[in-house]
């Protein structure tokens, strides 16, 4: 786990880095004069990994995939819900007043196992129930409650159900998974800008310590106050 190495919040970092970056590149040749590594290309490189940072911080489009995912996953269970619903009342109708049967069924089911779950918007107890259904529908049970075939379809899109439901429950948990991957990445790539920008300072401050409007332009924390609480306009 990669923790801050700056007390500032992560867009007021990045934006502050930015303007340092700006003003270092104005200042290159100046600068170059003393310290040889500040080449053109690490002023580029720099921009490139700063710009990088910005994609990072506004989460690369996993964030909207992960709402799609739920949004697929919701309408899925919705669907799901209702289907086992039908199925409850359709073996209540085909076992009648048999109320040993009715109950036999319903519990080879799994009916017994996991409806209050489901109930409880529990998605696993949904998956499991829908897990079970799809096992446990032999090929008698199947005989005893399909009578036309409205029935023999409706029961095979509850074994779908289960599949598409365990489907999106494996893309979300990669999905989540590469997310926190992502904010490692991210964090690592945030240290190593705010550790270059502070070297820059460092360096750049220093040089100009006799120009006192060059020095503040390289003084972190002054840049990052200023960002803040911009100089309104008259």
């Amino acid at each position: 786990m990669h923790h801050k190495n700056y007390h500032y919040k992560d867009l007021d970092m990045l934006m502050t880095s930015q303007v340092i970056a700006e003003s270092f590149q104005s200042n290159l040749s100046a600068l170059s004069t003393v310290y040889p590594e500040f080449t053109r290309q690490y002023a580029n490189s720099l921009s490139e990994k700063i710009n990088k940072g910005f994609e990072y911080f506004l989460g690369l489009g996993t964030t909207k995939e992960l709402q799609r995912i739920k949004n697929t996953l919701n309408s899925v269970q919705t669907q799901s819900l209702r289907a086992i619903a039908f199925l409850k009342t359709l073996i209540e109708i085909r076992t009648g007043n048999d109320a040993k049967r009715k109950k036999q069924i319903l519990e080879t089911l799994g009916f017994r196992k996991y409806l209050k779950a489901v109930r409880n918007n529990d998605t696993m107890a949904l998956l499991g129930l829908l897990s079970s259904i799809h096992d446990k529908m032999d090929d008698s049970l199947k005989e005893e409650l399909i009578k036309n075939k409205s029935d023999a379809a409706f029961i095979e899109r509850i074994s779908e159900y289960a599949k598409k439901l365990n489907r999106i429950n494996r893309s979300k948990e990669s999905l989540n998974a590469t997310r926190k991957a992502i904010e490692e990445e991210a964090q690592q790539i945030f240290n190593t800008i705010y550790s270059d920008i502070i070297n820059i300072c460092k360096i750049a401050a220093r040089f100009f310590k006799d120009d006192q409007q060059k020095h503040e332009l390289f003084v972190f924390s002054k840049v990052a106050n200023h960002i803040k609480s911009p100089v309104p306009v008259s």
